[in-house]
Order: C-alpha cells, then structure tokens, then sequence
C-alpha cells in the first residue's frame, strides 16, 4: 500500500475548504493525511465534528493566516519536520467584496487583494522549493467564475481571481519542469455563506437609503440611481442562489479531489456545468462588447430609470 499523500488546505472554517478536508480524511483508497489550517482556531469545531475519529490521525487542524509570511512560513516548515513532503497543496482560502466601486476604499480593496491573491502567492512561495526538491508536486487554487468573467459591482473581487488567473497561468509552464501540476479550479455560485455575506457585509452593501440625514454606507458617495441598480443587483443575485442553479461545497470538493487523483489534471476546470458556456464565450467574443452585454441584461434588463 503506498504511504499517503500529505495535502496543505487552506480555508477550512466552512465550505470548500471545511468539505474537502473531511472528503480527503475518510478517503481509503486512495488515503491522504490532510493539514486542513484556518485563521481563526476558535471557528474548528465545525471541521471537528465532519472529521470524527480521524481527527489527530491523519487529519490535523493548524492555525494559518494567508496574510502574514511568518504564519505561513512556519506551519509549511512544521509539516515538512513531520512529513518529509507535501504532496498536494490546495489554496481555498479567499473573501468576497461586493459593493459600488465609490463605496470601496483603497485600504478595503487592498485587504481582498492580499487574502486572494497574496495570500495565495505567500502559500505557493513557500511550498514550491520543497516539490522542486522532491521533483513532483500539485498546486490547486481555488479561483471562480469571477475569474473568467467580470460581475457588475464586484469590480474589487474580481480582479483578484483575474489576477490570480493570470499569475498561475505565467507559472504552469516552468513548474512543469519539476512535474507539479497546477490547476485552477474555477467555481460559479457556491451554496454556502460566501455569497451571501460578500453582498451582506461588504461596505455599501446594506440596504441604502440617500435619505442625507441618515448614515449609511452611501452617505456622500453614489447618487440614487447607484442605489437603485445596486439593489437590483443585489435582487438578481440572491434570487439566483438556489441549487438548481449553485453547487453544494460537498460537490465542489468530490471535483478537486478528482482533479488531486487524476494522471493528467486540466489546468483550468469550471466544476458547475451551467457555467462552462460563460467559459467558452469569453474565448470567442474577441472584442467583450457580448459580455458586457449579457451581464448587463441579466442584472439590469428590469430596470427602469
């Protein structure tokens, strides 16, 4: 029986991260031995309770804060000590920023910068001389549909899984001189709390008024019209967060863990169906005039100035 691969996750708190940390601990055949990490240790008894008896034997759970080098540096050289290797490392960890631009400060967009892209670039530094070393390796990142194409109001958001894209994109060719795969996995609406609070708790994303005696997150800084759209928006997307339409984070999982067991896994895989068209559009509308203009009738088409 061949030992089991060690696998770094990051974001493991809830959703993708939380799903597929225990998907990979219950495996069998093949049998990983997982380091599922978190920000914030005092949200792990959810991940806890999903790993049952293989908690502490080959699943452990480690405090890791993608925005900070030393936090990152030092659980990747802990496991090394222990391990040896790493053989897969799955970067999941991310946060979603939904507001009009006007309401974002520089100092927000900065922040989901360096948790989306950053962060992912502080996890893939470390670990790369070690799968060189060892001359075999597999990055996984997780991007997004916002990735591929642009999504009214999330402006922030989505240019940093296009920056993402565009970084793994420049990296795949040399790492596969050490044969290290990488993939980037590319999900539409996931069902879990990640849409709902990117719209929720996002500045400029609370229900508005421009009422001028009342504080609000718009106060000062978009007109009534801004408002509206934003709310109608805000509508589209949170009519549209239904199964028939999203993804469990359990589904999401079983597709990465296929991309992890497969000889020869694609560099980019959109794991919803519904989505793979959007994929194939933006390959074929050389001027984006067609995207645009599709976003803007889905989002906007009921409304009237």
């Amino acid at each position: 029986m061949s030992n089991p691969k060690v696998v770094l996750i990051t974001g493991c708190s809830t959703g993708v991260g939380l799903a597929l940390s225990a998907l990979l601990a219950h495996s069998s055949s093949p049998s990983y031995k997982v380091y599922a990490t978190m920000r914030n240790l005092a949200k792990q008894d959810k991940l806890v309770k999903e790993l049952g008896d293989k908690y502490q034997k080959n699943a452990f759970i480690k405090e890791l804060d993608v925005c900070n080098t030393n936090s990152v540096n030092t659980v990747v050289a802990d496991i090394l000590k222990s391990e040896g290797r790493i053989d897969v490392v799955v970067n999941n960890a991310g946060v979603g920023l939904s507001a009009p631009l006007e309401c974002i400060s520089i100092e927000q967009a900065k922040e989901n910068f360096e948790t989306n892209l950053f962060g992912v670039y502080r996890v893939i530094q470390a670990t790369i001389p070690a799968m060189k070393a060892q001359n075999s390796g597999q990055m996984i990142q997780v991007s997004s549909m916002g990735g591929i194409r642009g999504v009214p109001f999330n402006d922030v958001y989505c240019s940093t899984k296009f920056a993402l894209e565009g970084l793994c994109e420049s990296l795949a060719p040399s790492l596969k001189c050490w044969n290290i795969k990488l993939t980037m996995i590319e999900p539409g609406p996931i069902l879990t709390a990640f849409v709902q609070n990117a719209i929720q708790n996002s500045s400029g994303s609370k229900e508005a008024t421009v009422d001028a005696n009342v504080d609000d997150p718009f106060k000062g800084k978009v007109d009534e019209k801004t408002v509206k759209i934003f709310k109608a928006y805000k509508d589209a997307m949170l009519s549209g967060f239904k199964p028939e339409n999203a993804e469990t984070g359990v589904q999401c999982a079983e597709k990465i863990k296929g991309v992890i067991e497969s000889e020869n896994p694609p560099f980019r895989l959109q794991t919803n169906a519904n989505y793979i068209p959007y994929a194939k559009a933006k390959l074929t509308d050389i001027t984006g005039n067609d995207g645009v203009e599709q976003q803007f009738k889905y989002f906007f088409s009921n409304y009237t100035q």
